[in-house]
């Protein structure tokens, strides 16, 4: 819901729910803060007269219509947008190859998972082996693990396959799989779903559904499927907005493939059941900002406090080496890739994942952690790692220290005007060696009386959930819509929210 309000941008609804500073890419340079030069002065400070009047216009006929790109941010200065890399584990790898039965190249995650209902953890993963006779081919097994804590896992031998020489396995499944989920409305036999890309008979890939009771027993979807869609990559997210699954895959090589292959893409359908899905659509594309040798493996994605996250498997092909870069939209149509730096990138060489690094899935919160599981591969095994990051930690905006006098320079960052049914102002931010404030202004940019800078109650720590307060005074109800100007010392914010207190 946007409302147009007259000489202003439009208000945005944020409603109750965070709001990540993801997509507000027009942060600054410190003087190109808004589409008019002649009003930056305004945004920052408040004018000292009719704004009607300044600079010989009238903002009712004059004034360039249209929003500002970015979901929340109107102005900054002296900030700076960070994309924050998960910290790994210290002690990594929490998994490697122990039996010959997972192949060669093991363990590709297809879905960890904390079940809830079982207290355990739960992992379905693929291990790689390659075979040269009678022709070359990739075999897939799909294998089972758990674990009590997510770090020390076990492979629980459950009687479905033999390896060569008759042992037990922890083998579940015999082929690849790509994405499982657990959905407690389904009926007992269909509990779990596993996802995966198969090619037909007629050489056209199509999503493939097996349905298992307990994650074990799998029984394949008999069809009709839903024919060319995407190449062998898929992966599968859950939207709860739009109640539909998604599918992430890569656009289809043409036929004859030449020399040189098509370059990829990344391509987005839908599905009601995982069974019929929509034609592919293209989200992602190589552009100008791209280096030359960058090439797209895939992309797994989440619904992430009111938007969407992808973890997209970046190749740079000149020196064979992968990494893990954000993406974000906020209809799942629409995305943007933050350039700043990757998410996640390979290790230091020697290490374990010195050659490449995968996000298979998004991450799983504990307390008050995202645990990101990935693949590290170096030049000849694969491992599987873990990586935390604070809540809603993937970006913030950072005041970084600098030498110039705060009281008449203060890193500042202005929201447009927000509208929110909530009477509180909350954000999540790390301050402990600075401060930060707010003050509220009206849609108009004046400052509403008893709530200024001055009135503010200064911030200093580290809170996943700090609320305002002036004078002591938390409830900001009765002055929406309205504008917030957080003035920022040596701290890093990363999302805000106006909840209802009652």
């Amino acid at each position: 819901m946007r409302l147009e309000i007259p000489g202003s941008e439009f208000i945005v609804n944020v409603g109750t729910k965070k709001q990540l500073f993801l997509d507000n890419y027009i942060i600054e340079t410190t003087r190109w803060i808004s589409p008019r030069l002649s009003e930056t002065a305004r945004w920052i400070q408040p004018p000292a007269r009719n704004r009607t009047e300044l600079d010989g216009w009238k903002e009712g006929t004059d004034r360039i219509t249209g929003d500002v790109p970015g979901h929340l941010v109107r102005a900054t200065v002296f900030v700076t947008r960070t994309i924050n890399q998960p910290k790994r584990f210290e002690r990594n790898p929490i998994m490697v190859r122990a039996y010959s039965w997972e192949g060669e190249s093991t363990p590709w995650p297809v879905r960890i998972m904390y079940d809830k209902e079982e207290e355990l953890w739960k992992m379905w993963y693929n291990g790689l082996t390659h075979q040269e006779t009678p022709v070359k081919r990739h075999l897939y097994r799909c294998m089972y693990a758990t674990s009590e804590n997510g770090i020390t896992w076990e492979r629980p031998r459950m009687g479905l396959v033999k390896d060569e020489v008759g042992n037990d396995t922890n083998i579940c499944y015999e082929g690849k799989g790509q994405y499982v989920l657990k959905d407690r409305d389904a009926e007992p036999s269909r509990r779990y779903k596993m996802v995966q890309s198969i090619k037909g008979k007629e050489g056209l890939q199509h999503p493939m559904v097996h349905y298992s009771p307990d994650g074990l027993h799998w029984t394949p979807e008999l069809g009709p499927f839903s024919h060319n869609r995407g190449d062998e990559n898929l992966s599968v997210m859950y939207d709860p907005a739009s109640q539909k699954y998604i599918g992430f895959c890569r656009n289809v090589y043409p036929k004859p493939v030449l020399v040189h292959r098509t370059e990829r893409s990344i391509h987005r359908m839908q599905s009601n059941d995982l069974v019929h899905w929509s034609m592919c659509t293209p989200i992602i594309d190589k552009d100008d900002l791209d280096a030359l040798d960058i090439d797209f493996e895939g992309m797994w994605g989440m619904y992430y406090e009111n938007m969407y996250l992808g973890f997209l498997r970046v190749s740079h092909t000149a020196r064979n080496q992968m990494d893990c870069w954000l993406a974000h939209s906020r209809d799942g149509f629409h995305w943007q890739r933050p350039r700043a730096g990757p998410f996640l990138s390979w290790g230091h060489q020697g290490r374990w994942d010195s050659k490449s690094v995968t996000v298979f899935q998004p991450p799983e919160q504990v307390g008050d952690e995202l645990w990101i599981f990935y693949t590290g591969v170096d030049d000849q095994n694969a491992a599987l790692g873990l990586a935390k990051l604070r809540v809603d930690g993937f970006a913030s905006i950072d005041a970084c220290p600098n030498d110039r006098p705060e009281k008449n320079n203060p890193p500042t960052l202005m929201t447009k005007p927000l509208y929110s049914p909530g009477n509180r102002l909350v954000v999540n931010v790390e301050a402990s060696k600075g401060h930060i404030g707010a003050e509220l202004l009206n849609t108009e940019g004046f400052v509403i009386e008893g709530y200024s800078r001055a009135d503010c109650d200064l911030f200093m720590g580290d809170s996943l959930a700090h609320t305002f307060t002036w004078k002591g005074n938390a409830n900001i109800g009765g002055y929406l819509p309205l504008r917030i100007r957080f003035y920022m010392q040596n701290s890093r914010l990363y999302s805000l929210q106006i909840p209802e207190v009652l």
